[in-house]
């Protein structure tokens, strides 16, 4: 996912309007296309930073969790505030109120000390 900016003009005033969209890049019958997957209003962001903000958004979206410690908490507040100010934010409400009404008779606890593999192959 990127960021895309996205400028229109009004032809009265001849005013220039700029606006940001998350776009996602897909194939479609073996083509490949670009979709818009939200709006994001006019970003005041410095054009370095878009990239974070992009995966910061597709993280939240897709409800990962980030790994990395050194993640910029002004790109996660602001990705997570124009999330929950998008129609999006509703399918992600349904997404874990399902995930919390999921059984914990289900789960099993792992000693991980104790987990070993076997025939283990690598991918280059």
């Amino acid at each position: 996912m990127f960021i895309r900016e996205v400028k229109t003009t009004n032809k009265k005033t001849g005013e220039v309007y700029v606006k940001h969209n998350l776009i996602e890049s897909v194939r479609v019958a073996g083509q490949p296309r670009q979709r818009v997957i939200m709006g994001l209003g006019r970003l005041d962001l410095p054009r370095r930073e878009w990239k974070k903000l992009a995966h910061s958004l597709e993280r939240q979206l897709s409800g990962q969790i980030s790994l990395l410690e050194d993640n910029d908490k002004y790109i996660d507040e602001l990705a997570l505030s124009l999330v929950s100010n998008n129609k999006l934010s509703q399918k992600l409400n349904v997404l874990e109120t399902s995930a919390a009404e999921l059984n914990p008779d289900n789960y099993t606890q792992i000693d991980i000390g104790t987990i070993f593999t076997e025939k283990n192959r690598t991918l280059a």
